[in-house]
């Protein structure tokens, strides 16, 4: 690192990044509420997979991620597009 000041630079910025992603999935397990922690996680883009593993990512069970993506759905707050596929209603 002492040599390369570009590699010192791009180490120091993944860490940084690293450090930000860990602080905001804290935060994100610390949303009390399932459909706000959905909803949170929604808007975070972390739905790129199945919802089972959606629902691992973000600490929550199956069942209670699919109640509350139907509840979000049901307060027209997102928008089921395709078959584990949802959009955020602005």
């Amino acid at each position: 690192m002492d040599t390369d000041v570009e590699f010192a630079r791009s180490m120091a910025s993944r860490f940084a990044s690293q450090i930000q992603e860990t602080r905001r999935h804290v935060e994100l397990l610390s949303i009390r509420s399932a459909d706000e922690r959905v909803l949170a996680a929604l808007k975070d883009g972390l739905l790129v997979e199945e919802i089972t593993t959606f629902a691992e990512t973000i600490g929550l069970a199956p069942e209670t991620v699919y109640r509350a993506l139907a509840q979000l759905s049901k307060e027209y707050r997102i928008e089921k597009t395709a078959r584990g596929q949802y959009r955020i209603i602005s």
